[in-house]
């Protein structure tokens, strides 16, 4: 393998290796995935943002209160159900990438081919999964072989266990809110069989005037022949949970597409990815000099993706989508960009 001693990775230079190892599409798709992310995240936060502002909002009379709590139990429903939605893209991501490293070349069309069974698949892979996985999950890379000093060799292992830690126990974070959850979001997206707006007025002891709401979200659910009724809280509380599970899944979701970005933007060879998420203060000058001695490349990759329509996809888009709402070109977009 060619030696790229560059540390600010050029256009040329990587459109060079990826068009030589059919790795342009790949390095296409896990950019795009991360505007997918950071908008994923962003409506995320709005909706918890719109949710929480409901909650703490004055009280309507009692004649609208039922219709108000029957608004707000869905939008804690539909919030629930675009963390899952969320999730679902983490586990395809993780369970696909993680299944295809030596064949990266086949990660697109592997990811356009996902439907309903990934998340069985992608959650079965993270429950596998042991603390000591998380090193080749996220491509660390051998600190053995690197031109470093002792002492810089043992702060990267100390980087890496904390990463490792910290990744794991966010995995088991996600798989408990899963196992929990994930019926209701079934039901939600599927058949909607929530009881909602039901709710209890409660009275203040010590101030007649004062008043407040206590309500729950009943889920009906025939699962493997048997009836359930899953229980929701509709609280502050549960809106901060469904905040730190969304952080969990950001967080790894976020370091997996870094990681399988530089692997390629380093042309096949795992680096440290320039974060500092894990470095203490005092360690930072010398994790600056760990990056700047391994020569890691920077993260710039292209996010734009230009496309020309002219000939039939022009035409129907000027003639076809207007009447129909939506048109389906029997091609992959990518290849036709």
């Amino acid at each position: 393998m060619k030696d790229h001693s560059e540390t600010r990775i050029t256009p040329a230079a990587l459109d060079k290796y990826l068009t030589e190892n059919n790795l342009e599409l790949t390095f296409r798709i896990l950019s795009n995935a991360v505007l997918n992310y950071i908008g994923r995240k962003q409506v995320l936060k709005e909706k918890s943002d719109l949710l929480k502002n409901t909650l703490t909002s004055p009280l309507p009379s009692r004649e609208k209160l039922y219709f108000e709590m029957s608004k707000i139990h869905l939008q804690q429903l539909d919030l629930l159900s675009s963390i899952f939605m969320f999730l679902e893209d983490f586990l395809a991501y993780s369970f696909n990438l993680n299944e295809s490293l030596s064949k990266l070349q086949e990660f697109p069309t592997k990811i356009a081919s996902e439907n309903y069974d990934i998340s069985n698949k992608g959650i079965k892979n993270l429950r596998n999964k042991e603390k000591s996985d998380i090193a080749e999950y996220l491509l660390f890379p051998d600190v053995g072989p690197m031109l470093l000093g002792k002492e810089e060799k043992n702060l990267l292992r100390i980087v890496f266990e904390r990463m490792s830690t910290d990744v794991y126990n966010r995995i088991q974070s996600i798989i408990k809110f899963y196992d929990n959850h994930y019926r209701v979001y079934i039901k939600y997206k599927h058949v909607l069989t929530a009881i909602v707006g039901l709710h209890e007025i409660i009275d203040d002891k010590n101030d007649p005037l004062k008043k407040t709401v206590a309500s729950h979200i009943y889920v009906r659910d025939r699962y493997k022949k048997e009836f359930r009724t899953h229980i929701i809280a509709c609280n502050l509380e549960t809106v901060t949970y469904y905040e730190e599970i969304t952080g969990h899944i950001g967080s790894i979701f976020q370091l997996l597409l870094i990681s399988y970005l530089h692997y390629l933007m380093n042309y096949g060879t795992r680096v440290v990815i320039p974060i500092g998420t894990y470095i203490k203060d005092k360690e930072k000058n010398q994790w600056g000099s760990i990056l700047s001695t391994n020569k890691v490349k920077v993260l710039y990759p292209n996010f734009k993706t230009e496309i020309k329509i002219f000939g039939e996809l022009a035409h129907a888009l000027l003639n076809i989508l207007p009447k129909k709402y939506i048109y389906t070109k029997k091609s992959d977009f990518f290849l036709q960009s």
